[in-house]
């Protein structure tokens, strides 16, 4: 997991400078999935589904939306629905930029393996 992790981190620098909302929306995706705190990773996520809302795909991969589901079970078993809905608004209402940005302050995290896939129960 870690060099998948820290790939993921090379790709969010990638996407931060490029103006593809799709690419963005992938990479948070991918973020929330190893994100070691089940609240940011709803923010992600949500940022994430709002970003593939955005970029006008008329269909997104069902491996992403696999994965979203995924994420959003593990987080909702963790949280708890109240916690959950909250985190989910806060992460729908930023910007694809911002998420980006939010999640490479933590992949200094992933490069000590401090990433979680999924176990936060």
């Amino acid at each position: 997991y870690t060099r998948s992790a820290l790939l993921l981190s090379e790709a969010l620098i990638v996407t931060r400078e490029a103006s593809n909302l799709y690419d963005k929306a992938v990479c948070l995706l991918g973020v929330a999935g190893i994100q070691p705190r089940p609240r940011k990773a709803v923010q992600l996520l949500a940022a994430a589904q709002a970003a593939f809302e955005a970029s006008g795909a008329i269909m997104v991969e069902p491996l992403y939306n696999a994965e979203s589901e995924h994420i959003e079970k593990a987080a909702r078993a963790a949280l708890g629905e109240t916690a959950f809905t909250a985190a989910y608004t806060t992460g729908k209402a930023l910007a694809a930029e911002k998420a980006v940005a939010m999640a490479l302050m933590d992949s200094h995290e992933w490069a000590d393996g401090s990433f979680s896939p999924l176990d936060w129960g």
